[in-house]
């Protein structure tokens, strides 16, 4: 069916003239000797974008951004999009993933090489590139149809290594050659988000990176016997330091350019905006990225101590503070993110308002091509939407709330699937040491209805606690597991001290 969809022709009819929709095939820009850096956090993920860098002599350097063109193979009126907008999005959940697409579909698509090919295979890609000065503005981007092919494939894990000056011994084979390689121009792609994130500092973005539990099912399964299930539960890496600081960083930029050209081109897309944190909030964001840049060492240690503690409080309150990022068809400014405008396509093998952008988009550039053909400007070649776009504004519009909802659905069945999960380890550890004790922070003092807020910082775990005693928030406590039930969702804890349960006759 891929085959078929890409040997199909497809046309625009403008003015009673004929012009192929699909462009592309012979106004792609070849990538093919540009090396593509692929980054997943383990080596069996399939990845959503690629990144290059081309070094200037002029304090100005071209980053790009590669993407799998989805828009390639689909059409509104494909067979596969009223499955794809019933589903709405991929859902990992600890013991399976369920993809949006066929994983044949994500293979053939996807950034990377099958492993039964021989020899690394052009992949049809929409690139996003910019020329970033060296204070982190951005002079001039390009959106283009492109043909990507020099994958060099490799883990943050990999990544985070050579960033930071591991040792030979230490490092995998491929870390080991990378660095040999590309180390310079890793380097350079770190020195350039962090002044790009300093942008979008002084833009007001709210930058909170708050710890999360990753839950991983993972089975092993021996002839034989039944496949065993392997619980693992880690925290989530700073998202804004090192390797994964640089692909949010340039992934936030693209999606910030793609609004920016849409808008341009009067493309209808989905749009997130979000307004900024309420006044009563008091939320101050380092200017210089690299005082936010902590390594996964430094982080082992510090995350007890009442610095942190209180670090980790504020961050709390702030997110909770934060206004609901909403969708719309019309380009409205991310306070969050310290945009003006953005418009998610990095994505599209895992949300289809990315697919839809992307395939929009594509109408966007092909515009762009049929006017500079035709040696007109912007103002001269205003068109019905219709000719260029599939989706009109009235048309995208019908789609945000079901949309909406099917996200909604996705990440309360995401976050309850997770809490099960690590439920389910905190009590085999309880069954196991039954007075097995928990450092937990305050994150919200006493309310109203009796109760406190604690995160148990092993497993990055909020839960309600109704105490003894007044807590504040920001400190730190020490707590017992008394019971806890999975299935209902229920944990009941004790506050310890010095080893002794604290009760009410407790006088410290």
């Amino acid at each position: 069916e891929h085959q078929d969809t890409l040997e199909k022709e497809e046309e625009y009819i403008i003015n009673g003239e004929r012009l192929e929709r699909d462009i592309f095939s012979r106004a792609r820009v070849g990538y093919e000797d540009m090396p593509v850096f692929v980054l997943t956090e383990n080596i069996y993920d399939v990845p959503q974008v690629g990144i290059s860098i081309e070094q200037g002599d002029d304090d100005k350097e071209w980053v790009y951004i590669h993407i799998p063109d989805v828009s390639r193979y689909l059409t509104k009126d494909h067979n596969m999009m009223p499955a794809l907008l019933a589903r709405g999005y991929s859902v990992s959940l600890p013991e399976r993933d369920y993809p949006l697409f066929p994983m044949g579909f994500n293979s053939f698509v996807s950034l990377v090489q099958a492993s039964e090919e021989k020899h690394q295979v052009a992949k049809p890609g929409i690139t996003i590139s910019f020329r970033v000065h060296k204070t982190g503005q951005v002079q001039g981007y390009r959106v283009t149809p492109s043909l990507v092919q020099d994958f060099i494939p490799l883990t943050y894990s990999e990544v985070d290594a050579v960033l930071l000056g591991q040792e030979e011994s230490k490092l995998s084979e491929r870390a080991a050659k990378f660095r040999q390689q590309y180390s310079d121009k890793l380097q350079r792609l770190e020195f350039l988000a962090e002044r790009r994130r300093r942008v979008r500092v002084k833009n007001d973005a709210l930058l909170v990176s708050m710890p999360t539990h990753i839950v991983q099912m993972r089975r092993s399964t021996a002839v034989g016997e039944e496949g065993k299930a392997e619980l693992r539960i880690h925290t989530s890496q700073d998202p804004f330091a090192n390797s994964r600081g640089i692909i949010k960083e340039f992934v936030t930029l693209a999606n910030e350019v793609a609004a920016d050209y849409a808008k341009k081109q009067g493309a209808p897309l989905f749009y997130l905006t979000q307004q900024p944190l309420p006044d009563t909030f008091d939320f101050k964001a380092s200017s210089d990225p690299m005082e936010n840049r902590i390594r996964q060492e430094q982080l082992d240690k510090a995350k007890h101590s009442e610095e942190k503690a209180r670090t980790l409080s504020r961050d709390l309150s702030n997110m909770r503070g934060q206004r609901p990022e909403l969708m719309r068809v019309m380009p409205l400014p991310h306070a969050g993110l310290g945009v003006s405008a953005y418009a998610s396509i990095t994505n599209p093998l895992n949300s289809v308002v990315d697919v839809m952008n992307q395939i929009q988009l594509k109408g966007a550039i092909v515009k762009n091509s049929w006017a500079n053909s035709q040696g007109k400007h912007e103002e001269e070649y205003q068109r019905p939407a219709k000719a260029f776009y599939p989706w009109d504004a009235s048309d995208m519009e019908s789609y945000i709330s079901p949309i909406d909802a099917l996200r909604n659905d996705v990440e309360i069945l995401e976050k309850n699937a997770k809490r099960y999960w690590v439920l389910r380890s905190i009590k085999a550890e309880f069954e196991t040491v039954p007075h097995v004790l928990f450092t937990a922070l305050v994150i919200q003092g006493r309310s109203d209805e009796g109760e406190a807020t604690l995160l148990i910082r092993k497993y990055e775990l909020e839960v309600a606690f109704e105490p003894i005693r007044n807590l504040t928030k920001g400190e730190i406590i020490t707590v017992r597991v008394d019971s806890v039930d999975p299935f209902y969702n229920t944990i009941l804890l004790s506050e310890y001290r010095h080893g002794k349960r604290i009760t009410e006759d407790f006088r410290g």
